[in-house]
């Protein structure tokens, strides 16, 4: 039984293989007619012509260009060394944010004002909120990480004109509107003994008196707090507080400027206000 099943496999594979041949054989001549009906074999020989295409006449040799093979770029272009751009990994920003007792924080890039993550481990120095200082860039789990953080002493004296406009701003205004709100004054519109007295004096009325002076304690107040908060933005706005208090104090200078021009007071009288709203203007600019 097992003899007669093995012969019976090996009629099967020999009847295969000769198909097989059989096919094979009908296809040669399947070729050997098509050529004899189209009377051409195809393009023996195949040439490549100067745009890279196979063609079946050869090229002509005057128009041959010789090619340095160091000329020929397989990818991408190799960049001159005129062309690099000169690439510095040193950032300047201000950290927005740093809790000392876990070790990590925030900085605001100077630049394009994105924010970094900073851990203790990538300091240089030791900073604080509000410190102007030089980082790097490295990938982390999470994204780009701040390390080589180290603190730029302020030596700029730009930054301390600033301050101290800041300072001279504040104060007098909480000078004049908590500790001299009642006394008299030579800057006083129309000779007034108050703050009252002004006010009444330039055809305003009293709840104008109170809402102009919350206004200038206020912002005054939110002005010298810029000096420890630089960078202290609004909720999740980016309008920096020193900006916003700045701009309205100058706002409300420029009013009290006008009301004493529309009163007629000698221009003396109005050069408080006017030095005042130029420390401002300069805050902002600065």
């Amino acid at each position: 039984m097992a003899k007669s099943q093995q012969t019976f496999s090996k009629v099967e594979k020999e009847k295969k293989r000769l198909k097989k041949r059989e096919d094979k054989r009908k296809k040669m001549e399947a070729r050997k007619l098509e050529k004899q009906e189209k009377g051409s074999s195809g393009i023996e020989f195949a040439y490549v012509d100067y745009n890279g295409n196979l063609v079946d006449t050869p090229p002509d040799p005057s128009q041959r260009v010789e090619v340095e093979i160091e000329d020929i770029a397989i990818s991408v272009p190799k960049t001159l060394e005129s062309e690099r751009e000169a690439f510095d990994p040193v950032r300047i920003g201000v950290v927005n944010f740093f809790d000392t007792s876990k070790g990590f924080g925030f900085i605001i890039d100077s630049v394009n004002q994105e924010k970094y993550f900073t851990h203790v481990s990538g300091l240089i120095d030791q900073i604080t909120e509000g410190n102007k200082v030089s980082f790097e860039l490295e990938k982390g789990q999470r994204g780009m990480n701040e390390v080589k953080a180290s603190q730029i002493l302020k030596t700029n004296i730009m930054e301390e004109v600033k301050i101290a406009l800041k300072v001279i701003v504040g104060l007098s205004l909480l000078n004049v509107w908590l500790l001299n709100y009642n006394k008299p004054s030579r800057w006083r519109g129309a000779d007034a003994k108050t703050m009252m007295e002004e006010f009444d004096a330039y055809g305003l009325s009293s709840s104008l008196c109170y809402i102009v002076g919350f206004l200038k304690v206020g912002f005054a107040l939110v002005l010298l707090t810029s000096i420890i908060y630089p960078n202290l933005e609004i909720l999740a706005t980016s309008v920096n507080l020193e900006i916003l208090a700045a701009s309205i104090l100058g706002a409300l200078l420029s009013g009290s400027i006008l009301m004493h021009i529309k009163i007629k007071d000698a221009a003396i009288k109005s050069l408080p206000a006017t030095l005042f709203l130029i420390f401002c203007l300069s805050i902002i600019v600065l």
